[in-house]
């Protein structure tokens, strides 16, 4: 089973739709816009609100203007952005546009699905399962109960994490999946390895009675990325050593 923390992602559930799109808007990130207009034009704007229950998102002003915002209504747009490393891209149909004080504003129908892409750029060191390094996901946070796996692989942008798939899960536990706190118990160092990831991938191996976990690290202190360094290190060390 290959690693699983850069691999492309459809997202299809609408809550880890939404909770994605109100990353993008909390983070006021900047959005690219293609609209149908004088081949495909791009512009820049920012999600200003996403409203689950009535099914919309809303979207701000387009710089440049397009040559006509009338005439966006019941038009397919394309929109196009980064968060923390990723990419995601979606297309949607314009339901509204309305002003306030004069400012254009676009009223977006929610999409159906979205592209969650992140390019490898760093190397994976791969654990070991003769020594296995523990893993611990707080969902709740550092004093709630935690989910126990092991390490499955590691870089400086995140880690794969195994476990028995009959470990319990919540039933929305996928893509997107916040997870506040998780530790690693690094071999050889007195303190773990702390940290917030986010999920990537799942995969269940139901034959084996096995789980694996895709993970991104999320806002990685200095401290933390040079115990990812070296446990990275000391890892292709061993892998090295043991000619594997």
């Amino acid at each position: 089973m290959g690693s699983l923390a850069d691999n492309d992602n459809h997202i299809t559930r609408p809550h880890q739709i939404v909770g994605i799109l109100r990353r993008l808007a909390d983070g006021r990130h900047i959005v690219n816009v293609s609209t149908p207009f004088g081949g495909n034009q791009i512009h820049t704007s920012a999600i200003l609100d996403v409203n689950a229950e009535r099914g919309y998102l809303l979207l701000d002003e387009l710089n440049p203007p397009p040559s006509t915002y009338d005439g966006l209504t019941e038009r397919r747009v394309g929109i196009f952005a980064q968060l923390g490393g990723v990419d995601v891209s979606f297309s949607t149909t314009v339901s509204r546009v309305g002003r306030e004080d004069g400012t254009p504003w676009l009223l977006l129908a929610l999409p159906e699905h979205l592209l969650y892409q992140q390019r490898r750029e760093h190397f994976r060191a791969a654990a070991s399962s003769a020594d296995p390094i523990p893993v611990r996901l707080g969902l709740e946070g550092r004093e709630g109960p935690m989910i126990q796996g092991e390490l499955a692989d590691i870089s400086i942008g995140g880690l794969g994490v195994r476990m028995d798939s009959r470990v319990q899960i919540p039933e929305d536990f996928g893509h997107g999946t916040l997870i506040p706190y998780a530790a690693v118990d690094v071999p050889g160092q007195s303190r773990p390895l702390e940290c917030k990831l986010e999920v990537r991938a799942v995969r269940e191996d139901t034959d084996n009675r096995r789980r694996q976990i895709g993970l991104r690290f999320i806002d990685l202190d200095p401290r933390s990325e040079r115990q990812v360094e070296k446990l990275v290190f000391a890892m292709d060390r061993e892998q090295r050593r043991r000619g594997t």
